[in-house]
């Protein structure tokens, strides 16, 4: 059998275990950040799935201004990792240096689209009157609400139509392409 074969199937298996794993530690923290509704039972399955590798560093290090920094460092561990093992299977040879600014380019570019999916699930479910009690829309409106509210704010009322979604979609974006992507391009040039 082909090496690369193998490598490849090696890298699909890395990048979907791992990548899983990792959504799941960035919505924990996503839902810690803006303080998501804790008790919804997405939100619990999110906490027992992501608890075997956080609940030990935990005890170790503090949460600062509603960031758990326990979270934060097993999301850039794994990152790191599965950043460098796909290097490794690539052929390359992966720094330290390199790996570490790439894995945070990566988990703010993941951190991103969540939110950006987030708002799409909350504006398509809002056309559906009976979701509103639904836990998957209740979490949503949880996580979506503390970066629309202050959108909202600087937009004239436009009621029954709320354009906050749309503006903050566009910072979102503005976002990725002024801060991520420059991170991702540092990571490349010291890799």
């Amino acid at each position: 059998m082909n090496m690369d074969y193998l490598s490849d199937a090696a890298m699909f298996l890395v990048d979907t275990v791992l990548g899983f794993y990792i959504t799941i530690i960035v919505l924990r923290l996503l839902f810690q950040v803006t303080q998501a509704d804790f008790y919804n039972p997405i939100s619990q399955m999110i906490v027992k799935l992501s608890n075997p590798s956080i609940r030990h560093l935990g005890r170790l290090f503090p949460t600062i201004w509603r960031v758990d920094i326990a979270t934060v460092s097993v999301a850039l561990i794994l990152e790191g990792s599965r950043v460098g093992i796909i290097t490794l299977l690539e052929g390359g040879q992966p720094r330290i240096s390199g790996i570490s600014v790439e894995a945070l380019a990566n988990l703010l570019r993941l951190s991103i689209w969540l939110f950006v999916v987030a708002i799409f699930l909350r504006a398509i479910l809002s056309w559906v009157s009976t979701t509103v009690n639904h836990p998957i829309y209740r979490l949503v409106v949880s996580l979506t609400e503390p970066l629309m509210q202050p959108v909202r704010r600087f937009l004239p009322n436009t009621h029954p139509i709320d354009l906050s979604p749309i503006v903050l979609f566009i910072i979102l974006m503005l976002a990725r392409k002024l801060i991520v992507q420059p991170l991702a391009d540092i990571a490349r040039v010291i890799s």
